[in-house]
């Protein structure tokens, strides 16, 4: 639920740091404004490219930003318009509620467009404006300005027999609510590693201006696994073949994304690491949405990666809907694969 669109991600990044503080060993953030949080290990080195000896470590990712959108004008009847930040279907947005972060706080607005009935072809991005009660230019101005961020104003609920989650921020809150999971069971059991543990939240990922590259190029890992939220099309109208992952059928392991394909033996370790360990797991090769992985690969003298996501439907959307027991799989994965890491 927290305000958190690309750029403006504070208010999570704060609520994340309240919920890791008591167990990290160390965190800190970088110049972009992600959060990184250190579990040590037990002393396991290797020698870096430089020459000094460092501890092996492992990085775990998730992005704290959600799609949005920034104010970029106000017209004398005080309506205020948008450049999108991740939005890309107009139709997303037309008649939904959001919210606009402004320096007195979050103030609520709606997302107008003109009548179906004089608009035959539907919402387009650049005629969207956002409806904040205003009478006139000035009036506007006394509540927000140019340059202010917005995003969906919506709510979390729980649905259906399956245990359906309802959230604005599925993508992917979802992954960085796992990592505090994680943090807080290692320090619950003190159980520790031949290696390191950084847990990166990230910053931007919906702009394309990814910060999980400058977190892998500070925390300098030997593997990386992004844990994300996967598109989930498995809904009426959509081919068998086309709904990449689905509700309920556990946790996602990527082979390929949009650009770029993950490490096969990693991404092979982790799927034996399911098998083993009997947990719900679905393969996907082939979708086409671009992950972060590579500009983590190409991160330093390169690093192996891997995806494991929780699979979300209407993603991007007010709505988008995860099933819990897909959580809990991604986080049963995760932990198994800690146990099972030789770096």
């Amino acid at each position: 639920m927290a305000f958190g669109p690309s750029g403006c991600e504070g208010e999570v990044m704060n609520l994340i740091r309240e919920q890791i503080q008591p167990y990290a060993d160390r965190i800190f953030t970088d110049a972009l404004g992600s959060l990184i949080a250190v579990w040590r290990g037990t002393g396991d080195f290797r020698e870096a490219p430089e020459g000094e000896i460092v501890p092996k470590k492992l990085l775990l990712a998730a992005h704290m930003d959600e799609v949005g959108f920034m104010i970029n004008d106000i017209d004398e009847n005080g309506y205020l318009y948008i450049t999108p930040l991740g939005l890309k279907d107009a139709g997303m947005l037309a008649a939904r509620s959001v919210s606009i972060g402004t320096e007195r706080g979050t103030i609520p607005g709606i997302i107008g467009t003109k009548p179906v009935h004089v608009s035959p072809g539907g919402a387009k991005m650049d005629s969207l404006y956002v409806d904040i009660g205003a009478v006139s230019r000035e009036d506007a101005e006394s509540m927000a300005h140019i340059g202010d961020f917005g995003t969906y104003r919506s709510d979390f609920i729980c649905f259906g027999s399956r245990g359906l989650l309802k959230g604005k921020a599925l993508d992917d809150r979802a992954g960085c609510a796992i990592l505090c999971d994680i943090l807080r069971e290692l320090w619950e059991k003190n159980e520790r590693y031949p290696y390191d543990i950084c847990f990166a939240f990230t910053c931007r990922n919906e702009i394309g201006m990814d910060s999980t590259r400058t977190a892998a190029y500070l925390t300098e890992p030997d593997y990386a696994i992004l844990v994300e939220a996967g598109v989930a099309a498995d809904v009426d109208g959509i081919a068998e073949n086309k709904q990449g992952a689905k509700l309920g059928s556990g946790a996602v392991i990527s082979y390929t994304d949009g650009s770029t394909v993950y490490d096969p033996a990693f991404t092979n370790h982790l799927i034996a690491t399911a098998k083993m360990n009997r947990v719900v797991y679905q393969p996907l090769a082939g979708h086409d949405d671009p992950g972060n992985a590579k500009m983590v690969m190409n991160t330093r003298a390169g690093i192996r990666c891997a995806s494991v996501a929780v699979p979300v439907r209407y993603i991007h959307s007010a709505g988008s809907v995860m099933q819990e027991s897909d959580y809990d799989a991604v986080k049963s994965l995760l932990r198994a694969q800690l146990r099972r890491m030789h770096i």
